[in-house]
């Protein structure tokens, strides 16, 4: 027989032989019960409602472990305009003995330091929604010297700038200048719209930067994320606190609430301040 000829029945041979075997696993495959896939966890309201309060509980125990002394560094994600900084501020007001202070908007690395420097005997520095910190090297690396686990945290700036020299702090008694490195025993809380372990997982430039503030801090993630998360939240705040407050009363605020659940993927700013606005509307009648 031809060479050819032989490696021509070879090949029919497994074509063959591949028909068969996919014919019979076809079979085989049809009389096996197929696995469902597991079904996917749907949360009640009441369970989002429970899950999102949890958090909220720890980021107050949280905010008092920072006032004590015993939390050097915490960090709380979640969607902005749902209550992060209000349970801080109050628990800052009703004490007297910890200085704080809180810079909303925009801070400078020179800002950051004049900030922390005021704190440094054991004082708060509270960023709140300053997010434009996260995107400068120069605040990310004061950041990380100040929350550093070490006994000692100094904190320097030795840079070529006027403005340390430039600038007096008449209650500093050992000099009428900041320093260019000084000693913090303070605690920093960072209350942000930035999801951190977003930013870490993308592996991108700045992504160590973040890795290295959450490994020197107590991250919390209040885990809201979708609308209805957040409206969630929003009915359950507004409610029970902002309407009787407000003078609104609860049939009003029912009437409200549906209003925003209603337009809800129509709002561009979708928050507790929201509701403050829509209240305000209602009132004009």
């Amino acid at each position: 027989m031809a060479r050819a000829e032989v490696v021509r029945l070879i090949a029919d041979s497994l074509e063959t032989n591949i028909a068969n075997a996919s014919t019979y696993f076809a079979k085989v495959s049809s009389m096996v019960p197929a696995v469902p896939a597991e079904a996917a966890i749907v949360e009640s309201d009441d369970e989002i409602l429970h899950r999102i309060s949890t958090r909220f509980n720890m980021l107050d125990k949280m905010a008092h472990g920072a006032l004590a002394g015993t939390i050097r560094s915490m960090i709380c994600f979640g969607a902005p305009g749902v209550g992060k900084t209000f349970g801080i501020e109050k628990m800052l007001r009703d004490q007297s003995e910890v200085e704080y202070d809180i810079i909303k908007g925009s801070c400078t690395a020179a800002g950051l330091y004049h900030a922390l420097f005021h704190a440094r005997k054991g004082g708060i520095v509270i960023l709140d929604d300053c997010d434009s910190i996260f995107d400068d090297e120069q605040t990310l690396n004061l950041m990380k010297a100040a929350l550093d686990s070490t006994d000692t945290r100094n904190i320097s700036w030795r840079k070529m700038a006027t403005w340390v020299d430039d600038i007096d702090e008449g209650d500093w008694v050992e000099g009428d200048k900041i320093p260019k490195t000084f000693e913090f025993k303070g605690s920093m809380i960072l209350l942000t719209n930035i999801d951190m372990q977003a930013r870490v997982a993308k592996a991108s430039k700045m992504s160590a930067h973040f890795q290295a503030l959450m490994s020197r801090s107590l991250y919390l993630d209040l885990t809201m994320k979708t609308n209805r998360e957040i409206l969630i939240r929003i009915k359950d705040v507004f409610m029970n606190h902002m309407a009787p407050s407000m003078g609104v009363n609860q049939y009003d605020a029912a009437e409200i609430l549906a209003f925003v659940n209603a337009n809800a993927d129509r709002m561009t700013d979708l928050s507790l301040r929201l509701m403050v606005h829509v209240v305000d509307i209602f009132k004009l009648g």
